[in-house]
C-alpha cells in the first residue's frame, strides 16, 4: 500500500475524494527500477498501470526497419527486421499502461526506463473489480484514461508522419 497523500498530489488523480483516493493507494505499491528496465512490451496482457515518481519512461512502437534489406522469404516466414522508435517520453507525474484498465488489457507499445525511476504500480484487476460495484468512480478513472490515451495516439500519429517523411 501506498500512502494517500504520495498519489493526490498527481494531476490525474484530481477531482477524486479522499475515499476514492485511499481505495487506489490500497491498490498500489512502490517501486524502483534501473534504466534498461521494461514495464511490459507491444501486446501483453497488463496487469498494473503505472505513476511515474521520478524519472523519465519512454513508450515505444515496433516498426518495419526500412532500412534493412527484407527478402521476401523471410518476410513470408514472419522474420521481418524492426526497430523500436519512441513515441512519447514521460516524467514525474505521468501515468502509463492505462490499456490494463479497458478490456482486453493488452498493450498498445512498450515501455522502458531511460533512467532510474520510482513508480507506483497499481493493480488493475483489483481496480476493475471495485469499479464494477461503484461504477461512478469507474466512470472517473475511465475519463481520465480516456483522456491519456488520446493524448498518446496524437503522439503516435505525429511521430509515424515523422518516420514516413525520413
Amino acid at each position: 500500500m501506498v500512502s494517500p497523500e504520495s498519489i493526490r498530489r498527481y494531476a490525474f488523480f484530481s477531482g477524486l475524494n479522499h475515499e476514492q483516493i485511499t481505495i487506489l493507494s490500497k491498490s498500489a505499491n512502490e517501486s524502483s527500477y534501473e534504466a534498461g528496465h521494461y514495464f511490459f512490451h507491444e501486446n501483453e496482457k497488463l496487469a498494473h498501470f503505472f505513476l511515474i515518481i521520478e524519472g523519465s519512461v519512454t513508450l515505444n512502437l515496433e516498426i518495419t526497419d526500412r532500412q534493412e534489406s527484407q527478402p521476401i522469404s523471410q518476410q513470408l516466414a514472419g522474420e521481418v527486421k524492426t526497430r523500436e522508435i519512441t513515441v512519447s517520453t514521460l516524467g514525474a507525474g505521468e501515468v502509463f499502461g492505462m490499456s490494463g484498465l479497458i478490456p482486453p488489457n493488452n498493450s498498445t507499445a512498450c515501455a522502458k526506463a531511460v533512467t532510474s525511476c520510482k513508480i507506483i504500480k497499481f493493480d488493475c484487476k483489483n481496480l476493475i473489480a471495485i469499479f464494477e460495484s461503484d461504477c461512478e468512480f469507474g466512470y472517473l478513472i475511465t475519463q481520465k484514461a480516456a483522456q491519456v490515451i488520446q493524448d498518446r495516439l496524437r503522439n503516435i500519429y505525429i511521430e509515424s508522419l515523422a518516420n514516413l517523411a525520413e
